[in-house]
């Protein structure tokens, strides 16, 4: 009898748990299959206290084991339910975290893509910028002390702007060592 109290105070827990029609349609099974086993335990109990053994044998047969089976299926019912509903929740959360993981995939790839065009960028940036300082270079090694067309100095910043900066201070210099070297052969020849 003190089983029973307990029995009740678990599914009196149980019931609060319940968010699904079909759980609760079930508990509902569960409900009236343990009214009727009390009845029947009440019986039972009686007819063992009064020590009525051919009577407490056929009611036991007929009316306490079909109570008591019929108790004991309907929380086995309850129970494929919830292991229904859990195994269906457990598929929705793989699915979310299949979609969640392409998701995630698909971001690399396009943050993995968006950074090689970055890097694609700045290459081309740097090398024109050292392509620009080969031509410059060139010239003035064949003697053309000309600016180059179109020119851009970048910033300080960066080693190539300090190596432009550099380049364009010597090409000016050399012009006007140049220079000097004009007006002195020009004042010799004058004299």
């Amino acid at each position: 009898e003190a089983n029973r109290k307990g029995n009740s105070e678990a599914l009196g827990k149980l019931e609060k748990m319940l968010v699904t029609d079909k759980g609760k349609e079930i508990f509902t099974k569960i409900v009236t299959a343990r009214s009727r086993l009390s009845a029947a335990y009440e019986r039972i109990y009686a007819l063992a206290r009064a020590q009525n053994h051919s009577e407490s044998t056929a009611f036991l047969m007929k009316e306490f084991a079909p109570a008591n089976n019929a108790f004991i299926a309907a929380i086995e019912d309850l129970n494929k339910a919830m292991t229904e509903f859990m195994d269906k929740g457990k598929e929705e959360a793989l699915g979310a975290i299949a979609t969640v993981r392409y998701s995630m995939i698909a971001a690399l790839a396009v943050a993995f893509a968006l950074g090689l065009v970055v890097a694609y960028a700045l290459a081309r940036a740097l090398s024109g910028q050292i392509e620009s300082v080969v031509r410059q270079s060139e010239k003035i090694a064949q003697g053309d002390f000309s600016a180059e067309p179109g020119r851009v100095i970048p910033p300080l910043r960066t080693e190539i702007g300090r190596l432009l900066t550099a380049q364009e201070r010597m090409r000016t210099g050399l012009i006007e060592v140049m220079e000097k070297v004009r007006h002195s052969a020009n004042q010799v020849s004058d004299s």
